[in-house]
C-alpha cells in the first residue's frame, strides 16, 4: 500500500467477491458500531465523557439543565473533520435550538477540561487502530498529539482555534506551525505527563471496546470477515487529571499527519510488524479462554 493512501472506498469493494472469498479488502462490510458516534457510545461510555444521543432541542436542554458539567460539545453522529461541531456553556443552551431544524439526531457530550500543553494549548491524540481478519486488533506505535493554535480558554467556546485541534481546521489559521503542532506523543513527556501510563490506557481502551463491540449479538454494528482488514483513526483527549477518554473513532484517516512514513505492510493479511504495530486484541483467545471458563465451571458443577 502506498505511504498515504487511506484505502479504497467502501461503495467500490466488490462485496460479493468478498463474501466468496475471491478477494481481500481494506474494508469491513459492517462497522457502524464504531465509526457513527450515536452508536459508538453503546461499546464505549464507560472509557467515554458523559455521551448522550439527542434527537431535538427539548431533550439536549434536560439533559444540561439537571447536569453537574458547564460545559458540552454538540456533534453530527456521522460527520468528520470538526464539521457540524459547536461548543457552549449550560447556560447558553438556547443559541443550539436551531442546530435541529434539519432534524438529524446529534451527540451531546460533556466538554472535559483539557490537560494541556506547556504553553497552554489544548490538544487531542490520534492512534491509528488495524483491525484485521477475524479477529486481530494492533495499535500504530507511532501516536501523534494535534494541539490547537491559540492558548485554551473557557470564556470564548466560539472560538474554532481555541477548542478545535485537528490540523484541517488549525492549518486555516496564518500562526499555524505544523512542527509544533503535530508530534509524536512522546513529546509529552516534557509536560508533566507519564507517556507510558497515556500509551497503555489507549491500549487498554481499544482493547476494551473491541471487546463489547464482539461481544455484542448486533451484527450489524460490526461483523469481521477473515478477509477483510481496516485502518481506523481514534481519537482520544486527556483530562485535567490524567486520565484518557476516547472521543470517536474514524474510517479512512489522513496519513498526512505522519509525513510520508510508510503506515501499512505491503500484504495485511499475510503479516503485521511487530515494531511499529503493538498486538492488543485477538478474538480467537477471547473465545478460547470463553470456552476454556464454560467447561470450567460445568465440570465444577459436576463435582458439587
Amino acid at each position: 500500500m502506498l505511504k498515504n493512501e487511506v484505502g479504497t472506498k467502501w461503495r467500490e469493494i466488490r462485496w460479493n467477491d468478498v463474501f466468496q472469498q475471491k478477494i481481500i479488502a481494506d474494508k469491513y462490510f459492517m462497522r457502524s458500531g464504531l465509526i457513527r458516534k450515536d452508536l459508538l457510545v453503546l461499546y464505549a461510555a464507560q472509557w467515554m465523557p458523559e455521551t448522550h444521543v439527542v434527537s431535538n432541542y427539548q431533550q439536549l436542554a434536560e439533559i444540561t439543565e439537571v447536569s453537574k458539567h458547564k460545559y458540552w460539545v454538540l456533534k453530527l453522529c456521522d460527520s468528520s473533520n470538526a464539521y457540524g461541531i459547536h461548543f457552549f456553556c449550560q447556560n447558553d443552551t438556547v443559541q443550539m435550538q436551531q442546530c435541529f431544524d434539519d432534524k438529524q439526531k446529534r451527540v451531546l457530550q460533556q466538554y472535559i477540561t483539557p490537560w494541556l500543553t506547556i504553553d497552554q494549548r489544548k490538544f487531542h491524540l490520534r492512534a491509528l487502530v488495524l483491525a484485521v481478519g477475524h479477529l486481530d486488533v494492533y495499535v500504530f506505535h507511532d501516536i501523534r498529539v494535534l494541539i490547537a493554535t491559540k492558548m485554551y480558554s473557557d470564556t470564548d467556546m466560539d472560538d474554532p482555534f481555541v477548542h478545535i485541534t485537528n490540523q484541517s481546521t488549525n492549518k486555516e489559521h496564518g500562526d499555524y506551525n505544523e512542527a509544533e503542532q503535530n508530534v509524536p506523543l512522546s513529546m509529552l513527556n516534557m509536560h508533566g505527563l507519564n507517556v507510558k501510563s497515556v500509551t497503555d490506557q489507549i491500549h487498554c481502551i481499544t482493547r476494551g471496546i473491541f471487546l463489547k463491540i464482539t461481544a455484542s449479538k448486533n451484527r450489524r454494528h460490526f461483523f469481521s470477515l477473515p478477509n477483510c482488514y481496516e485502518l481506523f483513526g481514534f481519537d482520544f483527549m486527556i483530562d485535567g487529571l490524567g486520565q484518557v477518554k476516547v472521543l470517536e473513532v474514524n474510517p479512512d484517516p489522513s496519513l498526512h499527519m505522519y509525513h510520508g512514513q510508510a503506515i501499512l505492510p505491503f500484504d495485511v493479511s499475510k503479516a503485521v510488524p511487530s515494531d511499529t504495530f503493538k498486538h492488543i486484541f485477538s478474538l480467537d483467545a477471547v473465545e478460547a479462554f470463553s470456552t476454556m471458563r464454560t467447561r470450567s465451571n460445568q465440570s465444577s458443577g459436576k463435582d458439587d
